[in-house]
């Protein structure tokens, strides 16, 4: 150090050592930022090429070049490490690309567009389904009502062979009943205390707006119980039954029971819904007309399909004239207790 004009002054350092410490100072700084841009490209387009989630390990390797920036070169692992830890870190990690959720919309309308039906793929299957409909049920809903048909049959059968027979347990047997009178009287004293009977009444006061038809559709208002102010039994089984009040001429005694198995329901039609059954003496309860069980000549004594179908005035058929079908229950019960493709339904 020299004093000079009284003052201090430091001695500057030789040229040599200036130098050197200029290196030092610049040197390492352009080398480390040299070495970070590659190793930054380097790992920018390693996540391009294989995908976002690869940003763990690139958070990674900005650590480790912050570290070189500040002049430790140490930390700075070689490049294959750094590939091998971004791939690492792919595989640990679920793997959804920038666009997943555009390409998952887009796949869903597409699955979408080939899985649903058109408008006119739905209103031809609509039509097909409508002409098989229009075409089958009619036919199914027939059947379903013959078979209603025979059921209620059989009940209300049943219903009066079990009250003949409760009646002649404390009435002997029905070959001793007086048949000599009314079928009103007759029900009165043998038969009304064995039905279950919840409302009765006169055929006068409910004729106006009960009115029965016959197969082929016309009035029947000539049969004995519907201009003789018929006795009207409604019982617990939905059914009503016709008694009729006038005296029966014949030269075989009987009583007669006319039986609506669905009560005043519709349709209200001999052979539909309306059948009559005869009481005698030796064969007990019996389809109306057998055994001369009827007040015309044309009884019958076997059963005879062609002749059940065919008899004037009580025949089963919609021929035209008075014929009113009264024969239908023989007839039901000769073929089985069916009702077959010839019936007048």
């Amino acid at each position: 150090m020299n004093l000079r004009g009284g003052g201090a002054t430091c001695n500057q350092a030789p040229s040599s050592v200036l130098a050197e410490s200029n290196v030092i100072k610049r040197h390492p700084e352009p080398k480390a930022k040299d070495l970070i841009k590659k190793q930054v490209d380097s790992s920018v387009a390693s996540l391009l090429q294989n995908d976002v989630l690869g940003a763990s390990g690139f958070l990674g390797l900005c650590a480790q070049n912050d570290k070189a920036a500040q002049g430790d070169s140490s930390g700075i692992r070689p490049q294959n490490d750094i590939k091998k830890d971004v791939i690492l870190s792919q595989r640990r990690r679920i793997h959804l690309k920038p666009n997943w959720i555009f390409h998952s919309v887009q796949n869903d309308r597409k699955k979408s567009k080939h899985a649903a039906f058109t408008m006119a793929e739905v209103l031809i299957t609509l039509g097909i389904i409508g002409i098989v409909a229009a075409m089958t049920l009619p036919g199914v809903i027939e059947g379903y009502q013959k078979a209603e048909t025979i059921n209620r049959l059989k009940k209300a059968y049943s219903v009066m062979a079990q009250a003949i027979e409760l009646s002649e347990v404390h009435n002997e047997s029905v070959k001793y009943w007086n048949f000599n009178q009314s079928s009103v009287s007759f029900f009165n004293q043998y038969l009304k205390q064995y039905f279950a009977k919840i409302n009765e009444t006169r055929y006068g006061k409910i004729s106006d707006e009960i009115k029965y038809t016959r197969p082929n559709g016309s009035i029947e208002d000539t049969f004995t119980p519907f201009y003789s102010n018929a006795l009207v039994i409604s019982t617990v089984d939905g059914m009503t039954f016709y008694l009729s009040e006038a005296m029966i001429s014949s030269a075989t005694s009987f009583q007669s029971i006319l039986v609506d198995i669905n009560g005043y329901k519709n349709p209200n039609r001999f052979g539909r819904d309306l059948f009559v059954f005869s009481i005698l003496p030796d064969y007990g309860l019996v389809p109306y007309g057998y055994k001369g069980s009827c007040d015309e000549g044309n009884a019958y004594d076997t059963f005879d399909r062609e002749y059940l179908k065919s008899a004037w005035r009580y025949g089963c058929s919609k021929q035209a004239g008075q014929t009113n079908g009264a024969f239908c229950s023989a007839l039901i019960m000769t073929d089985g207790w069916e009702i077959r493709d010839d019936y007048p339904w």
